[in-house]
């Protein structure tokens, strides 16, 4: 069968989605495949992209079928223990280098707490090319991965890994802590889209009752493993600032920023060990 033929034969699949798969299965370059339409894959080439093909049929995320995703510009291995790499965590990656960039210096150590592909504490150290970073998650298949992602991505002689509920197992005091924690209601889990819902680790999006039970725990240790003059950058679902806002500020600690993303959603909040001096600025 040449490859203008899957379209016919699966019109319920994207078009971008099947040329994904055929970047990845036949290794066509995507700005070539209008150009190779007549191709005819080999035997074994057109049982792979029957198999994936059925399975995007079925639902499962194109992400997932490809095995990894890009991320800032870099490319990141997935496993089943990772979530999927989205655009709207970019804007803790812009916020971070805006804020170090205004103090015109580079972090020494950074956490990354949760950090699943690793792709925030990756991008980051990609950036900055003198930062030291630690990558925690609670699951070592997700680390695994994360160092499989700086290999890939050539920062692994600044990355370590420690494998920690959150911080019990962290010492030291760091110059930036990040993280994208866990952060739907329980109730919400079932309404969410089933690509999300069917694939995604339930630990990396369960954020119990509330939605707030990991941020609940971060914030029990997090003062101590912050330098005075240190910076923390929190992912939170879109309608949660107010209620993060509280948690931070009845924790002693101070928001200084709110930072949307590109749909306008409050989307990362900044906050520091700072004096309550300091201006914040929502949707930065």
């Amino acid at each position: 069968m040449k490859l203008k033929d899957y379209y016919s034969s699966h019109p319920d699949i994207p078009k971008r989605d099947i040329h994904l798969l055929f970047e990845h299965v036949l290794n066509i370059p995507l700005s070539q495949i209008p150009l190779k339409e007549d191709f005819i894959p080999s035997e074994s080439q057109e049982r792979q992209l029957t198999e994936s093909l059925l399975r995007r049929a079925n639902g499962e995320p194109i992400q997932r079928i490809i095995g990894e995703w890009e991320f800032w510009g870099l490319p990141f291995y997935l496993s089943e223990n990772t979530l999927v790499p989205r655009p709207d965590t970019e804007t803790i990656i812009e916020a971070a280098l805006k804020h170090f960039k205004a103090r015109d210096k580079e972090p020494e150590r950074i956490l990354d707490l949760g950090t699943g592909t690793g792709c925030i504490l990756i991008s980051l150290l990609h950036e900055w090319k003198n930062s030291h970073g630690i990558a925690v998650d609670v699951s070592t298949n997700a680390l695994d991965t994360a160092m499989r992602n700086a290999t890939r991505n050539n920062v692994d002689n600044r990355m370590e890994t420690i494998q920690s509920n959150w911080l019990d197992n962290v010492y030291g005091k760091f110059d930036l802590i990040l993280s994208n924690p866990p952060y739907i209601a329980s109730n919400d889990i079932e309404s969410l889209m089933p690509e999300v819902r069917d694939y995604d680790p339930i630990l990396a999006l369960d954020g119990g009752k509330d939605g707030l039970q990991a941020i609940h725990v971060i914030l029990e240790s997090l003062p101590k493993a912050l330098k005075s003059d240190g910076i923390v950058f929190f992912e939170i679902g879109y309608d949660q600032c107010h209620n993060v806002m509280n948690l931070i500020e009845n924790s002693g600690m101070e928001v200084t920023n709110v930072h949307r993303d590109l749909g306008g959603k409050e989307r990362v909040i900044e906050f520091t060990n700072g004096d309550k001096s300091q201006k914040i600025i929502s949707g930065a």
